[in-house]
């Protein structure tokens, strides 16, 4: 009888688990899913980044529903409650639940085992599945629903508007930028009253360059890169320029000139580059009639010659001008003698101002390549002043130490005057030759020799090679410098 009863509620106390474990599931179910319900809202509308990092949605979803397993498996279904079960689905009143009662007695009397048959008997027409029927629990679907919400509220994309607020402009950058634009506001002058259009692009290129240094975000290689960019930018102007080419062209012209005593001063200063000089000489052209026929001629050979090279050169502006020229010795009445030479002036002044403005433009390269170090360093700009400073700092080289010109002097005190005199005589003396008369001479020899070949190496280059006229009285000039000297200090004879 007592394992009758016992067999009979067994698969009820099963069924009976099967459903706690599945309502204790579906209960972590839903935990979990308001969990991640509540990491999905969070993340679409307060998240800064629109992301969750993943350890926190499996540390929120995945316990709860571990949880509620666990403790389906682990709380205790007793015989007690399955024979309650059975006693109220089949309304037995309380048959089975005091037969488990009495099964638990070692020593039961006649009516307690009457009553254990009894119970034995009616559990014989016990069915497991209808006593407890196995029905889904409400909170399921309820629970997959709100889990599905959230997994969807934390994989949806998201797009974020990500508010940067943008790098302060750098101190140190800002002062180099105000101080490029100071330096061009002499620039700024030169080109109106040049009135050179080039120049005028150039700075206006250079003014952007230095307005963009000072806009929020500009980090030290932004910097760097501006003011490489400006160099550049004067050096393709000084490269359009061809002030080079253009010297040794007037050179030449003044090698040609000088053929006709009146034009000496002219062409002289041509020859020295002195071309404000030269334009104002040209400005007021002499009257070729009064040049005998032989210096005419001569003149109009060599300037023939040197406005073929200037138009091979590319310099069609000067040519026409030295060609006009050439015409008005042919025809001293018609005119063009003047109206050449005053074109030759103007291209003179021209170069003039030209060789001003590259002048100016090399100083400004060199004070853009002070700007780049003012960049690289890490320290504010800032004006040096002496100052004493009596606490340690880390701007080491920053500032200027201390009190640099001393302290006044006070016009109160007792100034004390001593006269030292000394005793004349003889005294210890040590001489030592550095240079003799021989080590001299030797080192003569030695420097003529040097010079003598590397001046007869230069002179055949120069019959060799196509070299620019100005470029070879450069070179002549250089060895003429460098001659050597007799004894008696005045140059050696060539």
């Amino acid at each position: 009888m007592n394992r009758h009863v016992h067999e009979s509620l067994r698969p009820v106390r099963r069924r009976l688990r099967a459903l706690l474990v599945l309502r204790c599931l579906a209960f972590g179910l839903l935990v979990g899913g308001l969990a991640g319900l509540t990491l999905g809202a969070y993340r679409l509308f307060f998240a800064a980044s629109g992301t969750v990092p993943a350890w926190l949605v499996v540390g929120a979803i995945v316990p709860p529903p571990l949880i509620g397993l666990l403790f389906g498996l682990l709380w205790p279904r007793d015989w007690r409650l399955a024979a309650l079960t059975v006693d109220a689905r089949y309304r037995l009143k309380d048959r089975t639940l005091t037969a488990v009662d009495f099964l638990k007695k070692s020593d039961r009397t006649t009516m307690q085992a009457l009553q254990v048959a009894d119970a034995a008997e009616h559990l014989k027409g016990v069915s497991p599945a209808e006593a407890v029927p196995m029905k889904v629990s409400k909170l399921l679907p309820v629970a997959l629903v709100i889990l599905g919400l959230g997994a969807l509220m934390l994989s949806l994309p998201v797009s974020k508007k990500v508010a940067a607020a943008p790098t302060p402009p750098d101190e140190n950058i800002v002062a180099v930028a105000e101080q490029v634009a100071e330096d061009l506001k002499e620039l700024d002058k030169v080109a109106e009253e040049q009135e050179d259009q080039e120049l005028k692009d150039l700075l206006k290129e250079m003014k952007d360059l230095a307005e963009e240094m000072k806009e929020p975000g500009v980090d030290t290689r932004d910097a760097m890169a501006k003011l490489s960019a400006m160099q550049q930018s004067i050096q393709a102007l000084q490269a359009e320029m061809n002030l080079g080419l253009v010297d040794g062209q007037m050179q030449s012209l003044g090698e040609a000139m000088s053929a006709a005593e009146a034009l000496e001063a002219a062409a002289t200063a041509l020859q020295e580059g002195k071309y404000d000089k030269a334009a104002k000489e040209l400005e007021e052209p002499i009257d070729p009639s009064k040049l005998d026929r032989k210096e005419a001629k001569t003149l109009k050979e060599k300037l023939e010659k040197v406005a073929k090279k200037m138009n091979e050169a590319g310099l069609g502006q000067i040519a026409e001008g030295v060609s006009e020229m050439m015409e008005g010795l042919d025809d001293p009445p018609n005119g063009q003698f003047g109206k050449g030479s005053k074109a030759v002036a103007k291209f003179a002044a021209k170069q003039a101002s030209r060789k001003k403005i590259k002048e100016i433009l090399d100083i400004e390269i060199d004070k853009l390549e002070e700007c780049k170090g003012q960049c690289e360093c890490d320290k504010a700009f800032r004006v040096r002043m002496p100052q004493k400073s009596t606490s340690p700092s880390s701007n080491a080289g920053a500032a200027i130490s201390g009190n640099i010109e001393g302290e006044k002097t006070d016009k109160g005190l007792n100034r004390e005057r001593q006269d030292i005199t000394g005793t004349p005589g003889d005294g210890p003396s040590e001489v030592q030759t550095v240079h003799n008369p021989e080590g001299r001479q030797e080192a003569q020899r030695g420097f003529r020799e040097a010079y003598e070949r590397a001046k007869a190496k230069s002179e055949a280059v120069l019959e060799s090679e196509p070299i620019p006229l100005g470029h070879r009285q450069t070179i002549r000039k250089y060895f003429e410098l460098i001659r050597p000297q007799n004894e008696s200090g005045t140059e050696a004879p060539q």
